[in-house]
């Protein structure tokens, strides 16, 4: 199972109210950071990026660490980024916070669920 974390926001839509955001948890374990805050967004899954949250070894081994990632366009699009090879699809809303996103060359449609309190999406074939 692979984790997503959200990675950008889109501008603020004109009928959002306009309000700070609000800081929902803050961590420091391992030397590292953890800040999960609200943006009063409403969710979409259109022109959004998801890295996980797992990085992996790069193809060159000079590079950093390289997180797999997602990214869902504008028409319904989506490519997938696992290590250096891309693979391109196409997005299908189920339910408000559950995708399935199908890809060339993958046996079988990817589940998706996102959880909007910690902003995680969770896909369940995804390692």
């Amino acid at each position: 199972m692979a984790i997503f974390c959200i990675f950008g926001f889109a501008a603020a839509h004109s009928e959002m109210i306009l309000a700070q955001p609000r800081l929902l948890d803050f961590t420091i374990s391992e030397g590292k950071v953890n800040c999960l805050a609200d943006f009063n967004e409403p969710f979409r899954w259109l022109n959004t990026r998801y890295d996980s949250v797992q990085t992996f070894p790069s193809f060159l081994p000079w590079l950093p660490e390289i997180p797999n990632t997602l990214r869902i366009g504008g028409s319904g699009t989506a490519d997938y980024r696992l290590g250096d090879i891309m693979f391109a699809g196409t997005l299908h809303d189920l339910e408000s916070h559950t995708m399935e996103i199908g890809l060339m060359g993958w046996l079988l449609p990817l589940q998706g669920i996102f959880n909007p309190e910690r902003g995680l999406l969770k896909f369940d074939d995804l390692d």
